[in-house]
C-alpha cells in the first residue's frame, strides 16, 4: 500500500472542503477590471491548484493585465506555496531572470 499517494489524496480533499467552505464568505478578489489594466509593472500571478480563489478568477486577473505571467502551483492551497517560501522564491527569481546558485 502507498501511504503517500493515500496522504496526498486527502489532503488534497481536505485542501478542497476548505477552499469550497470559504469561497462562499469570500467575495474576493474585488478587482475591477479597469483598474487591473493600468497595471504597466511586470506581473506574475501565483495561485494554488486548490485555492479558494478559483482559477477562472486568476485566469480573469492575468488576462486584464498586459503581459502577466500566470502560475498554478500543483498541489497547493491558498497559502501553502508561502508556506513553503524557498519554493514561492524560486518563481519569483526566475520571473525576474536571477538563477540561484548551488550554494543560494
Amino acid at each position: 500500500m502507498n501511504t503517500t499517494a493515500g496522504f496526498s489524496d486527502y489532503v488534497r480533499a481536505f485542501a478542497d472542503m476548505i477552499a469550497e467552505e470559504h469561497r462562499e464568505k469570500v467575495e474576493e478578489p474585488d478587482i475591477k477590471d479597469e483598474e487591473l489594466q493600468k497595471i504597466t509593472a511586470r506581473t506574475l500571478i501565483v495561485a494554488g491548484q486548490h485555492d479558494m480563489v478559483r482559477k477562472e478568477e486568476t485566469d480573469h486577473i492575468a488576462s486584464c493585465i498586459k503581459g502577466a505571467r500566470e502560475i498554478i502551483v500543483r498541489c497547493a492551497t491558498h497559502t501553502s506555496y508561502v508556506v513553503h517560501s524557498d519554493r514561492l522564491a524560486e518563481m519569483i527569481l526566475r520571473f525576474i531572470g536571477i538563477q540561484r546558485s548551488a550554494e543560494n
